[in-house]
């Protein structure tokens, strides 16, 4: 059903995103997802950091109006926003993951006379 070029690209990230938004990626991260892991907690605390010297350096927000504190609040935190997007997606790919090992261990523990038992 599906041929060698398939399964040469085919990866655990392509999955997940396909479970995840019914669309492809077009490029995977590279690193173990320990390492990936480490990356993004990295840049999600610098990013939190950022926003927080953002917000200060803004200065005074009570001379804006509540549009404005808006638009801004987005601009700081959009960063965060999409570092903490990027943990849980590597949340779910490792969950698939766990999972399909559970899967395939439990289908080697099921015994091949599981049918015989109904007799």
């Amino acid at each position: 059903m599906y041929g060698t070029e398939f399964w040469r690209r085919v990866n655990l990230q392509q999955v997940t995103e396909f479970l995840r938004r019914g669309s492809e990626l077009p490029y995977h991260d590279t690193g173990t997802p320990e390492e990936r892991y480490k990356q993004l907690k990295k840049e999600h605390y610098k990013s939190l950091c950022d926003f927080r010297d953002k917000v200060i350096a803004y200065g005074n927000w009570a001379d804006c109006d509540e549009k404005e504190k808006e638009m801004k609040s987005e601009e700081f935190w959009e960063d965060v926003v999409s570092i903490g997007g990027s943990l849980e997606e590597l949340s779910f790919e490792m969950g698939l993951a766990s999972g399909l090992a559970l899967i395939k261990d439990l289908l080697v523990q099921i015994p091949s006379n599981l049918s015989d038992d109904t007799k």
